[in-house]
């Protein structure tokens, strides 16, 4: 990762398409997200493409409204297609937030399966066991289905809520954070 995230040499760099700090996300152009992201696959589906295309956007809004609230957010970081340490496995999105990570899965869909809990839950997990940096902050998984909207409920640990909901979990998570930011 980024900031306070450093990287284990002897693992080598941490691959992400995407980081930055909230302002640049905000006001990056969607298209260039999604091209570095589709540079950083290297060959991405269609289906890929569509989503980023579809949740950038609403999740660069969600972002702006947390700037908007939250004076601290300028320093606030977020990262997309992070690879975790010692696997290829993905997550969507993580926002480092004050002193929490939100670990956020996007699914183009109204409602959860329990996959979907269960690999936005592994995220979570993996993070925690194997980023020294995790160990000592909240982690968060949201499971956001881009066809819901509101919080939809909690499953397993896991908060599912619609990409509209993103902006105000942040917030009231962050209320219950530990004070060492993440900067």
């Amino acid at each position: 990762m980024t900031g306070a995230y450093p990287t284990r040499p002897e693992l080598g760099e941490a691959r992400h398409g995407w980081s930055s700090t909230f302002p640049v996300f905000r006001a990056a152009r969607a298209s260039e997200v999604v091209a570095r992201l589709a540079a950083f696959i290297g060959d991405p589906s269609a289906e890929q493409m569509t989503a980023w295309r579809d949740s950038i956007p609403p999740l660069q809004g969600e972002i702006g409204e947390v700037m908007a609230r939250e004076r601290r957010a300028d320093g606030y970081e977020a990262i997309l297609e992070y690879e975790l340490p010692l696997e290829f496995r993905r997550p969507d999105a993580i926002l480092l937030a004050g002193g929490s990570v939100f670990v956020l899965e996007m699914k183009g869909k109204a409602g959860a399966s329990q996959a979907d809990v269960d690999q936005a839950a592994g995220y979570a997990r993996d993070l925690r066991a194997y980023h020294r940096e995790c160990e000592r902050r909240p982690v968060h998984p949201l499971l956001v289905l881009t066809r819901a909207s509101g919080r939809v409920g909690e499953r397993s640990g896991v908060h599912v809520v619609g990409l509209d909901a993103v902006d105000d979990l942040v917030e009231e998570l962050n209320g219950v954070a530990t004070p060492d930011p993440v900067r």
